[in-house]
């Protein structure tokens, strides 16, 4: 049964992906706009999405009027917010726009202030962008400009040196391990003794009463691999769950094929008996009101 529900997700989730990459092939962007443009609210009058995107006239202005701006002459994220301030934007809750705010519109909609639409399937399903159907605020020129301008600027302010590795091979199960106490991540710390290097977890949180009581990896993680590979399902069981997922699929296509022939039957009796009324209507036995009266009892 969950491999039948896990199956029927898959196919939906499957229409509802080519249902978006349509929309994208035709120029339009399926999910809601970005700042600049108009909401139509499709969803909530149960209505699909078939037409671009309208501009917000005083929006639109300002972001274009900003970015136009900034594509001219050197331009920091400062410089954008106080330029989109300056020519009136404000935020969804009508406040100045700040640097979060001017990073977003930077970061995520740049492209489709140029009329291209990215396609999130792709390599999986056609190309990775769209000619986007709506106006667009700048050229391809200034947004090629544009993006030479924050990578130069995110690689003074990033340099790769100063990048840190997520993970750490001393300590494989930090960020899965919680406190018992508080719920919050242990993190994992080394120490020198006289026998050696030694591995611990530990809570850091302040105010926590096990902060600083470490635990050791190497006994953790043991019991981790053996939880591991307690859970992990046996073959008999693999076998069996194959065998019980095979026949419940059979059976339902048993039920489904008689459906089948059932919904066929009845087709061929109505295709019969309205025959049956078009020939008395030919020969002439019956009048147009019997005749469509007999014909829409059929239907």
């Amino acid at each position: 049964m969950a491999v039948i529900a896990e199956f029927d997700n898959d196919i939906r989730k499957q229409r509802c992906s080519g249902g978006m990459l349509g929309r994208l092939k035709k120029g339009i962007y399926p999910w809601r706009p970005p700042t600049g443009y108009l909401c139509e609210q499709n969803k909530k009058h149960a209505m699909k999405k078939g037409t671009p995107d309208p501009i917000d006239p005083i929006k639109f202005k300002a972001i274009q009027r900003a970015l136009k701006e900034m594509a001219k002459r050197p331009f920091t994220q400062t410089d954008f917010a106080e330029a989109l301030n300056r020519y009136g934007l404000v935020s969804a809750k009508g406040k100045a726009i700040d640097l979060k705010n001017a990073d977003r519109i930077l970061a995520l909609h740049l492209d489709f202030y140029a009329g291209k639409l990215k396609n999130p399937f792709y390599p999986e399903a056609g190309e990775a962008w769209y000619k986007g159907g709506h106006k667009p605020m700048i050229t391809e020129e200034e947004l090629a400009t544009i993006q030479k301008m924050r990578q130069h600027k995110k690689v003074k302010e990033w340099p790769a040196t100063e990048k840190v590795a997520r993970l750490n091979e001393l300590f494989p199960l930090k960020g899965t391990l919680f406190c018992s106490l508080c719920r919050h991540r242990l993190t994992g710390s080394t120490s020198r003794g006289n026998g050696g290097i030694y591995h611990y977890y530990h809570c850091f949180t302040v105010g926590c009463s096990r902060k600083g009581r470490t635990l050791e990896s190497k006994s953790i993680e043991a019991s981790f691999l053996s939880y591991i590979a307690h859970i992990t399902p046996k073959r008999e069981f693999l076998d069996m769950f194959r065998t019980k997922v095979i026949d419940e699929w059979n059976e339902r296509g048993r039920k489904f094929d008689l459906d089948i022939k059932q919904y066929q039957a009845g087709i061929s009796d109505l295709q019969e008996r309205k025959a049956k009324v078009r020939a008395v209507r030919s020969q002439g036995e019956c009048t147009n009101e019997q005749y469509s009266d007999r014909m829409s009892e059929i239907a």
